[in-house]
Formats: C-alpha cells, structure tokens, sequence
C-alpha cells in the first residue's frame, strides 16, 4: 500500500511539473509573439465579476476596439483596448485574445477606442477624480467626459422583475452609468454642475449667438449633449454653421 502510495505522489509531481513547464513555454511563445508590445502585458490581471447582473461595468460596451495606447512615453499600435468604469481601469486583450491585462494608470498618457479619444487629466497634472476621460472637443477650448459605473444589489418588490427563489427574493445586480463633463478654458479645468453650465462660461454675446444656433440646427442639449457640445464650440469658435 505504501510503495502504491508513493508512486501515485510521483505521478502527481510529475503531472504538476509537466503543466508548469507547459505554462511556461507557452508565456514565452506569448511574449515573443507580443514582441516590442510586450511591456504593456506585464500588468495585472483584470477584475472578473464572476456574477449575474444588469447593465455592464464597462465604459460602453463589453466588445473591445482596436486602438492606440501612449503608455509610459512610448506608443503602441493596434491593441484591443475597453474600459472598467467600475474601477476606472484601462484594460487590454493579450495577444491570443483570451486574458485581460489592466494596466497601470500612472503610465496612461492617452490613447484611443476607434474614433474615441481618451486622456489620463490626472497624469497632466489636473486635480480630478482617478480614471480616463474622453475628449468630447478639442480647440481653443476642449471638452472632456468621464463615465463612472456604480454597482448596486437591491431586493426588488412589486414589480414585474421581482421573483422568489426558495422562499427568498432575488437580489438584483445593476451596474449603472453616471457621467461628468469638464470645461477645459484658459488653461482652466471646470466642472460643469449641470449641462447649461457650459455657455455660462462665455459672456452675454457669444451665449445669444451660440443659443440662437443650436436652435436653427435643432440641437437639443438633453438629447445628446455630446454632439451639442461639439457642434456649439465649433460654431463659437469658427463660426462655421456645419
């Protein structure tokens, strides 16, 4: 019985020591793969939430979008790149597009999701909340956007969502968006404390004449702030209609 005993510990040992010489064969075909992108794999792992629940803590969406990363002064091209706005982390696909890597935001200069523009305001040295805000627009004046995800678990009652499972409630987990927008002017970063704040910031003539034109052109300021911003300041500043 002993000596049986003893050859299944051997077998185990043998089996473990294979598996991490596997692993680690397959981390160093990974890292020659990553090639001169193979700094930025280096960080910690992303958070799982390895639970049921509505919404999603991502900034948008949970697909990943190819872009570019300024990381640590240096410039990295084509990664797939999204955002944990639960903890405002910048997250990255390895190469084999399996693992999440979330990297580290004192390094973050900037980088882009698509189209999407994103800076890191703290590393610029503004005091802000920690985390990556969008650069709505960018001209003599800019506007930035961040997303914050708030989780909650409530026991919902009375509604067509409530359900009991064994005799108990069901706990309902939302993740939840809230958005705050800043004004980039003079060299000054303002809060904006409500979406009509932004043209308090300009005097009497230029608010007449900005209000005027988001009323020929039917911008709606609740409806879509972003593209009111973006359409307004150009205006303000170009005096270009379109």
């Amino acid at each position: 019985m002993k000596y049986r005993f003893f050859l299944l510990i051997i077998l185990l040992l043998s089996i473990t020591q294979g598996l991490y010489a596997q692993e680690g064969v397959d981390y160093k075909l990974f890292m020659e793969k990553a090639g001169d992108v193979s700094a930025l794999y280096r960080g910690k792992g992303a958070m799982r939430y390895a639970f049921l629940h509505n919404g999603t803590y991502f900034w948008d969406s949970p697909e990943f979008k190819i872009g570019n990363i300024e990381y640590n002064g240096k410039m990295y091209y084509d990664i797939l790149i999204n955002i944990d706005a639960y903890r405002q982390d910048l997250l990255i696909k390895t190469v084999n597009g399996i693992s999440q890597v979330s990297l580290n935001e004192a390094y973050v200069d900037q980088f882009n999701m698509e189209e999407k523009q994103f800076v890191n305001l703290r590393k610029r040295g503004f005091a802000v909340p920690m985390g990556y805000y969008q650069e709505i627009y960018n001209g003599e004046v800019a506007v930035y956007k961040q997303v914050v995800k708030k989780y909650s678990d409530n026991v919902k009652t009375g509604s067509s969502t409530t359900y009991i499972k064994d005799g108990k409630y069901a706990v309902l987990r939302e993740f939840d968006a809230t958005m705050t927008y800043y004004l980039l002017k003079d060299g000054r970063l303002t809060l904006l404390k409500g979406k009509n704040s932004l043209l308090r910031n300009f005097d009497k003539e230029t608010r007449k004449r900005a209000k005027r034109y988001a009323r020929r052109n039917d911008l709606d300021i609740e409806t879509n702030f972003d593209v009111y911003c973006k359409k307004v300041l150009n205006y303000i500043e170009s005096g270009n209609e379109k």
